[in-house]
């Protein structure tokens, strides 16, 4: 199914890392109940915790969201763009379905203050 995406609303920035060093977080995150880290593929990750902005407290809820992640590769960067699955006016809250695997993952039993790590299913690679 090809949805037509609105405006860019948010760039999900962080710190570059890889798997090795996600696993090493893991335990820190699940101690916090804060996860700031969204899978790019099998071996990079973006993780927004120490070194991100506002797109990171984008929350998941699945019967609101209006707006998806697209992965891009920009002058040889990875990039992730949060965009607008639909018109949205000014301050209003935005919500992603992190897909499946964040759950399964275990980090995000409760639904609140959770962020979008393992959100491969719920990406487009562009």
């Amino acid at each position: 199914m090809q949805r037509r995406l609105s405006n860019s609303c948010q760039e999900y920035v962080g710190e570059l890392i890889f798997d090795l060093t996600t696993k090493s977080r893991d335990d820190v995150s699940s101690h916090r109940k804060r996860n700031y880290v969204f899978t790019l593929d099998e071996s990079l990750s973006i993780d927004s915790a120490y070194a991100g902005n506002e797109a990171r407290y984008i929350n998941h809820d699945t019967q609101r969201v209006n707006c998806a992640a697209f992965v891009k590769l920009v002058n040889g960067e990875h990039r992730i763009g949060i965009y607008a699955t639909r018109p949205l006016e000014a301050g209003t809250e935005l919500f992603l379905d992190y897909g499946p695997e964040f759950f399964k993952a275990g980090v995000g039993q409760n639904y609140e203050n959770v962020s979008p790590a393992k959100l491969q299913d719920a990406v487009v690679h562009q």
